[in-house]
């Protein structure tokens, strides 16, 4: 019991301050760490196959580097503005659009705005939320024409969050 007691008294030596010793002042604010996203994110590419002025039937392939959910595409709309000079139909067929290989659940054309719907995965997948790239191709079947002219004209990407517009070279 001595011991314990001994003990415990030599501990309260160590933890407990000594009277008059100096106490720590406020604690200096400490500056939010910022949200960490992938580099890149929102770039976006456009390449059309012929690439010159007036070319019809063209194939268009589209990239934004986004964030994926286990390496896939998550569920929702992802929206393609075509420039205006470019030379679209009234509509698309579905199976001459094709994000990653696979073709859309369904889609529509307003314009030059081609709304493209993915749908949810079946089962249970993963949480993971990673850096990643989707990639849209516009078969030579989709019917869409080069402008007129050569140069550089924007085309813009949405998907979820993330927004990117890229610069399609056409040729003289």
């Amino acid at each position: 019991m001595r011991a314990s007691a001994a003990a415990v008294a030599v501990a309260a030596a160590f933890l407990v301050p000594a009277a008059g010793a100096q106490t720590p002042g406020p604690i200096a604010p400490i500056d939010p760490i910022a949200p960490i996203t992938p580099g890149d994110v929102g770039a976006a590419t456009a390449v059309s196959a012929p690439d010159g002025a007036a070319a019809k039937p063209v194939q268009l392939t589209v990239s934004i580097k986004t964030e994926l959910q286990c390496g896939r595409i998550r569920a929702g709309s992802i929206l393609v503005t075509l420039p205006a000079a470019m030379r679209v139909g009234g509509s698309i067929p579905r199976e001459s659009v094709t994000l990653n290989g696979a073709a859309p659940a369904s889609m529509a054309v307003t314009g030059h705005i081609v709304a493209l719907k993915v749908a949810p995965k079946p089962g249970i997948i993963c949480d993971v939320i990673g850096p990643g790239v989707i990639k849209i191709v516009f078969a030579r079947s989709a019917g869409l024409g080069n402008p007129m002219h050569a140069g550089s004209y924007a085309v813009t990407v949405h998907s979820g969050t993330v927004s990117g517009t890229a610069h399609l070279s056409i040729s003289a």
